[in-house]
């Protein structure tokens, strides 16, 4: 059981309601950490230390991290956390989930010759060398990343004691991986058999045209180097057929607009509700433009995504 949690702020709960009746009902959980509450969208205020602001969010990922732990704990086998600009395709992020416990559950049988134990804590998502220790790596926080319930209670334990400071900063991806990668619970290479991106720094159009000779956020030659994860692939082979995230490109569009790509993402995995609108509840006459939908759509079959 996956629930999917994004943080928020009231000026931005249109794109939560785009969220909410899209992909947030594919979850079997769905919640939106906010400074206000609102039930109609799942969103809710949430309170923590120091302002709501962005440079503070490590403080508000704590406190997302420890409700997830606090009420949701035994109800859940993994948590997705993301911002309210990235697309989550559910069904393959349990996709993931169950090929890593299956791999895992496979290594520790060998070690153990076949007695039961506690599955480890897991941590996935899309790699990032560290700038100045490109040893260590962390999962980027744009494109989400997600935790199994042993690393949910690792993560707030190791808060709870003091291991993980409590300070006011704006990198909560990179104090998340510190406070796992230190007691031994690393990022994982979560490229697919083919060495395909799952999960995408920003969104499908930049990935599919994205080659080498061009910057590229996750540092791949270092990725590579170091680590051993292919990140030099070229257009479409950026994209996995088992994608599970793509952080849309705020460079690209305005707060109403992504609003829209959450729609116009969704709409091309289900081209049925142009029809019909989006279960009902949403009008689906601004994101179903059918030249381009057809055009995408093939696109994204060519990659097996749908």
């Amino acid at each position: 059981r996956l629930l999917c949690m994004i943080y928020t702020h009231s000026n931005r709960h249109d794109v939560v309601r785009a969220i909410a009746e899209t992909y947030g009902q594919e979850c079997d959980g769905f919640m939106a950490a906010s400074n206000l509450t609102d039930t109609s969208i799942g969103a809710f205020r949430l309170e923590h230390d120091g302002p709501e602001a962005y440079q503070n969010m490590w403080n508000k990922v704590q406190k997302m991290w420890f409700y997830a732990y606090s009420h949701y704990l035994l109800e859940f086998d993994w948590f997705i956390i993301s911002g309210d600009d990235t697309f989550i395709i559910p069904e393959n992020v349990r996709r993931v989930a169950a090929h890593y416990e299956d791999a895992v559950s496979k290594k520790m049988k060998r070690i153990e010759k076949g007695r039961k134990h506690a599955p480890p804590p897991l941590y996935l998502g899309a790699s990032i060398p560290y700038v100045n220790n490109p040893n260590r790596r962390y999962c980027g926080g744009g494109a989400g990343y997600m935790l199994n319930r042993q690393a949910v209670l690792l993560l707030n334990r190791r808060i709870a004691i003091g291991e993980c400071p409590d300070v006011v900063a704006s990198d909560e991806d990179i104090r998340v991986a510190r406070c796992l990668d230190d007691a031994g619970v690393r990022c994982h290479d979560t490229n697919d058999e083919a060495e395909e991106v799952r999960f995408h720094h920003l969104d499908a159009q930049f990935h599919a045209a994205w080659t080498p000779s061009r910057p590229a956020l996750w540092l791949w030659p270092k990725l590579q180097y170091f680590h051993g994860i292919r990140g030099n692939q070229s257009k479409l082979e950026q994209i996995s057929n088992t994608s599970t995230t793509f952080h849309l490109d705020k460079s690209k569009v305005r707060s109403q607009e992504r609003d829209r790509g959450i729609r116009r993402y969704y709409a091309i995995l289900h081209p049925e509700l142009c029809e019909s609108g989006f279960r009902g509840k949403v009008r689906a006459a601004a994101t179903c433009d059918k030249e381009e939908q057809s055009r995408l759509r093939q696109t994204w079959q060519e990659r097996h995504i749908v």
